[in-house]
């Protein structure tokens, strides 16, 4: 068994590229080797002699291609070398993005928590793997709930101690981070906690905000009404606090001065022209044109400007959808529709948008019929 371990680990050592590890993980039948359960014992003993051999920007795909493996062994062994190497690498992939089912969750689930400790994208990636499951609540008894609280309680004082001393200033992307543990939070909160996270709403970043008041909100904890409406007048997170009110049963906390749906249209199309794919900014400028009507949902038709490239800088105003949502309700609900093409708006915006929309809608008719 050593010799066969040891070639496999030197051929990853060896490999070219990403494609490269997943044929040399994927094609290495590992059962042949666990005779029992000693066996997957002795495969580590092996790896922990030579991990240190692999390079390091190779570690996070041999991870990514152990991960999605539905090898019982080959899962059990990317636990062991993410317990080993989290600590050091550079980068993670993104696991949570793959479907994983309740089997591999349950098996995963010490390594998560062990890895959590490290607060960065290592950690990130394993809340947001836990946030697809926190509603099946026979995968969690006391010992794992109570576990989960403690990781937390032990995370959220640090982050306190951060904004203190940072004047409660969060850089976007820590406020992006921070966001996923506070949402965590809710799930798993302890009165302590709740305590940690009415500090934590006086961050100056409106993503913190909103994942601490959720969870303060779904735990039934007060939250002063200045937080939710500071969230509420920002345009890029108005949707998102509506949608997360109404995910917990709160919408009626929705700062009633920004409650009306084309606010809500307005903000869910700037949330996708922020998507890395698309402006990757909120735009300059934003206006409403007008609204059409379609299949019995309303639509919002925008102009925007944004000098995020040239090309966009060059088109001067362009047109953008937010929609549909159902006529008369106030709702984050939506039919998917939203989105552009990052056309000049022409003269006759009516007709235009009715085209984007009939495009949006026949691209999500296809992905279905695929």
């Amino acid at each position: 068994m050593q010799n066969d371990i040891s070639n496999w680990i030197q051929a990853l050592i060896n490999s070219k590229d990403e494609e490269d590890i997943k044929k040399i993980v994927s094609d290495f039948d590992l059962s042949k080797h666990i005779k029992d359960e000693n066996s997957i014992d002795e495969v580590i003993e092996i790896f922990d002699g030579k991990v240190s051999e692999i390079p390091q920007d190779k570690l996070p795909h041999i991870l990514d291609s152990l991960y999605i493996t539905d090898d019982y062994n080959k899962f059990c062994l990317f636990c062991y070398l993410l317990v080993i190497t989290y600590e050091n690498l550079p980068f993670i992939t993104n696991l949570e993005n793959y479907p994983i089912h309740e089997v591999k969750f349950k098996v995963l689930l010490p390594t998560l928590l062990h890895v959590t400790g490290a607060m960065n994208g290592i950690a990130d990636c394993m809340w947001l793997i836990l946030l697809k499951f926190v509603h099946t609540e026979e995968l969690f008894d006391d010992e794992m709930t109570s576990n989960i609280k403690s990781v937390i309680e032990n995370q959220l004082p640090l982050v306190i101690n951060y904004l203190e001393k940072n004047k409660y200033e969060v850089s976007d992307q820590l406020g992006n981070s921070l966001g996923i543990l506070l949402d965590v939070s809710g799930y798993f909160l302890s009165e302590k906690s709740a305590s940690y996270l009415t500090e934590i709403l006086k961050a100056k970043n409106n993503n913190v905000k909103l994942f601490a008041a959720a969870s303060l909100l779904m735990n039934n904890k007060e939250v002063n009404d200045n937080d939710l409406e500071m969230v509420a007048a920002d345009i890029g997170y108005a949707e998102k606090l509506l949608r997360l009110l109404e995910r917990i049963g709160w919408e009626e906390k929705f700062p009633a001065k920004y409650a009306n749906q084309e606010w809500v249209a307005k903000s869910h199309l700037c949330d996708w022209l922020s998507y890395p794919t698309e402006l990757g900014q909120l735009p300059d400028e934003i206006e409403l044109l007008g609204t059409v009507n379609k299949e019995g949902y309303i639509c919002y038709l925008y102009k925007f400007k944004s000098q995020a490239k040239e090309i966009y800088a060059e088109r001067g105003w362009m047109l953008g959808v937010s929609g549909g949502y159902e006529t008369g309700k106030f709702t984050s609900d939506n039919t998917g529709w939203t989105f552009s093409k990052f056309d000049p708006v022409s003269d006759d915006f009516i007709s235009q948008g009715n085209e984007q929309i009939e495009f949006i809608m026949n691209y999500w008719k296809q992905r279905s019929e695929q």
